[in-house]
């Protein structure tokens, strides 16, 4: 009888400890850190969202959108990343034909071609040092460098009845130089391997060329006549002059703070 009175007690306790178990239970018993901050070795990708709304030609980061930067970065140690941004955009179109018109007349074009191009290349190297160690708040100094190249082409020949021609050919070469340093800050997202964040500084660029060579041949006749000379692209205001230069010199220089406000987004590769 005391041992059955024994056993009794004994499961009373079990069945008194196994509910208050219950009482006190937890669906999710998961422990979440906050933070997966990049060490040595890491690669990121990086994306961002322009607040300021110009870029004035200098571009370091993806902005997702048609024709922009493709960036990405790698931790070299701990708290120095080197980032690079690349940037290719070609656009081309090529026509030509006969005229399907019989007229005898003079001035009846038979032939007329064309073609135009549009390249550019640009490449964005940059560094940057991260100050805090916090596994939430990632703060960082950083600076680029900006190299680009541009280069426009149009030529049309057009050909008449009577063998006269006006062929025209246009070239703009523009060679971009930028230096730009940022301030920014990431916060990471639980232990997933992104953060968001956001970085402002100072950039500023220079421009060299965008002038247009313009080289044409024309008959009309018996008379040849072969030209030279440099046109202005339109200003900012969408302003030329439309005169005609035998020599020409053109530049330009934009500096200005918080030109490159951003939302940034970086995922990362370990």
């Amino acid at each position: 009888m005391k041992k059955t009175n024994s056993i009794f007690v004994v499961l009373m306790l079990s069945a008194f400890v196994a509910f208050s178990q219950m009482t006190e239970r937890v669906n999710d018993t998961s422990v979440y850190r906050l933070g997966n901050r990049p060490l040595k070795g890491t690669k990121l990708l990086t994306m961002g969202l322009n607040l300021s709304g110009d870029n004035s030609g200098f571009d370091n980061l993806n902005l997702i959108g048609k024709g922009s930067v493709i960036t990405g970065k790698f931790f070299i140690k701990d708290n120095v990343a080197i980032r690079a941004g690349l940037k290719l955009t070609k656009e081309s179109s090529v026509s030509g034909g006969e005229n399907g018109d019989t007229s005898t007349a003079p001035a009846t074009i038979v032939k007329n071609s064309y073609k135009s191009v549009e390249r550019e290349f640009a490449i964005v190297p940059g560094i940057e040092y991260h100050f805090s160690n916090s596994n939430f708040f990632d703060v960082y100094t950083g600076a680029d460098l900006h190299l680009g190249l541009s280069r426009d082409f149009t030529r049309n020949e057009v050909e008449r009845y009577n063998k006269d021609f006006n062929n025209v050919t246009r070239r703009t070469k523009t060679t971009d130089v930028g230096l730009g340093g940022v301030i920014g800050v990431n916060m990471f997202i639980l232990d997933l391997p992104i953060s968001v964040g956001f970085e402002y500084g100072l950039a500023g660029i220079w421009s060299f060329g965008g002038k247009t060579k313009v080289v044409s041949e024309s008959k009309t006749g018996n008379v040849t006549t072969n030209e030279e000379y440099f046109t202005q692209d339109e200003d900012a205001l969408g302003n030329s002059d439309g005169l005609e230069y035998s020599k020409l010199r053109k530049s330009s220089t934009s500096i200005e703070t918080n030109n490159n406000l951003r939302v940034i987004l970086n995922i990362y590769f370990k």
